[in-house]
């Protein structure tokens, strides 16, 4: 298929800086102007492309100000958490030629974050990682590709960061520019947000009627709060392209009804929209909408959303709606309990109708003799997914577990063999084999239908 051979290898590897690191300096414990505890933007321009600036003081004054411009990581000294006080803003712009920019291991309070691909044709690569944030201010967190014909791609890591909320917040939103061979990726972070009607804690979204291409991930998120719109929501606009994976993710306390609400949400505008995506080994629950799916104009033959492994329980209106995908909806081993509200999609074969069994309300491990233990499907995973929300090995019992966490098995020693008995070796398929053989059962392979 076309958007096959125009769509960039999705890496799953780590993203870092584009090119040979060129000098390291400290600030502000580093040589004029790298002295000026009050002006870190002093010491940031004068660095290097390439460079590497350590920041060395414990507590940053208020209202910092901070323009990148080129490519640098900002990151703490060793045996220092850099704590920037309130009123924090950091802006990354892209150039002509190309910036990647890291910004690693600092605190920040009341802070705002703005990355801007800036109408460059070249690569902008772009790493948040590691990061302990309180109270995101206004916008919070934007990553925004401006949607021009000249715009190049953008490479995106948001990695293992703390993210709170506060009352009219809006937490990380990411716009794809309009080019081909975007990646973004978002992981293991935890947002916690309230009080926000119409904010969500992860929104990804193409430019509008643009031709654009991602690979996209979102993974091993948890999202808790009460009272926001959406905890995850991706906005597929005409003629966009797209790879995407939603795995291992956790939401809790979900409340919006405003434009695209959901724990997990998702918008396909139209039938140019073309690709897949992959929703797998998610957990929503104690919000007021669990999975969303909708679909203005139904779905194009070249388009599947893949929908398994996945709990939806204890949501008050409903569990799961899917609006004009048709049979481009492949659904089974998900667990669906305790909404009151008609759900709108017919369950697979293998579709669960049963209370979870969660730890809590806001611990949603599973308790021994849930019957989402060992009742998923493994081989729907992709290879590389190894392990659950909290970093647990994935594969521990008979079969994948349903839901973000996978339970850890009592240990119970093995039955003795009896006296003079053989091992036998019994045939596997390997889970390769196992994939493929799933993907033509669940009709997940890419075939377009005559």
């Amino acid at each position: 298929m076309k958007f096959l051979k125009t769509l960039a290898p999705f890496c799953l590897g780590a993203l870092g800086l584009a090119g040979p690191v060129h000098a390291q300096l400290q600030w502000p414990d580093g040589a004029a102007p790298c002295d000026d505890l009050t002006d870190l933007q002093a010491c940031v321009d004068v660095a290097p492309a390439g460079s590497v600036l350590e920041i060395t003081a414990d507590v940053i004054p208020d209202f910092q100000t901070v323009h990148i411009e080129h490519s640098l990581e900002l990151r703490p000294a060793a045996g220092v958490t850099p704590r920037f006080s309130a009123g924090a803003l950091v802006t990354v712009t892209n150039t002509p030629a190309g910036v990647a920019a890291v910004v690693e291991g600092l605190e920040f309070s009341d802070f705002q974050l703005r990355v801007f691909q800036n109408n460059s044709p070249a690569m902008l690569d772009f790493v948040l990682r590691d990061n302990i944030i309180h109270d995101v201010f206004q916008q919070g967190l934007l990553i925004y590709g401006a949607g021009q014909s000249n715009d190049g791609p953008m490479q995106v890591l948001v990695e293992n960061n703390h993210v709170d909320v506060p009352a009219g917040g809006q937490a990380l939103y990411v716009l794809v520019p309009w080019s081909s061979g975007n990646q973004v990726r978002i992981r293991n972070n935890t947002f916690r947000i309230n009080d926000e009607s119409q904010g969500a804690a992860i929104e990804v979204s193409g430019p509008l009627g643009r031709l654009t291409s991602v690979g996209l991930e979102i993974s091993g998120n948890r999202i808790e709060g009460a009272d926001y719109n959406a905890g995850i929501a991706l906005n597929l606009r005409s003629l966009s392209e797209v790879d995407a994976t939603v795995i291992n993710n956790v939401v809790i306390g979900q409340n919006g009804n405003v434009g695209l609400p959901g724990g997990i949400a998702t918008y396909i505008e139209d039938t140019t929209v073309q690709g897949r995506l992959l929703l797998v080994n998610n957990t929503v629950a104690h919000g007021r909408m669990g999975f969303s799916f909708r679909a203005d104009t139904g779905l194009g033959d070249n388009m599947l959303v893949a929908w398994a492994n996945n709990i939806s329980a204890f949501n008050s209106q409903y569990d799961i709606q899917a609006h004009a995908l048709g049979d481009r909806l492949v659904n089974d081993y998900n667990l669906v309990f305790g909404s009151p509200g008609p759900n709108g999609f017919t369950p697979g074969p293998n579709a669960i109708n049963a209370d979870p069994r969660f730890v809590g309300a806001l611990d949603l491990r599973l308790l021994p003799g849930s019957p989402a233990i060992d009742a998923g499907i493994d081989t729907v995973l992709p290879l590389d997914v190894t392990t659950d929300v909290e970093g647990l090995p994935r594969f521990q019992g008979a079969a994948v577990d349903i839901g973000a966490h996978e339970a850890v098995p009592s240990a119970a020693p093995p039955p003795a063999p009896a006296a003079g008995a053989q091992a036998v070796a019994v045939p596997t398929l390997d889970r390769p084999g196992l994939y493929l053989l799933v993907l033509l059962v669940l009709g997940v392979a890419w075939i377009k239908r005559p």
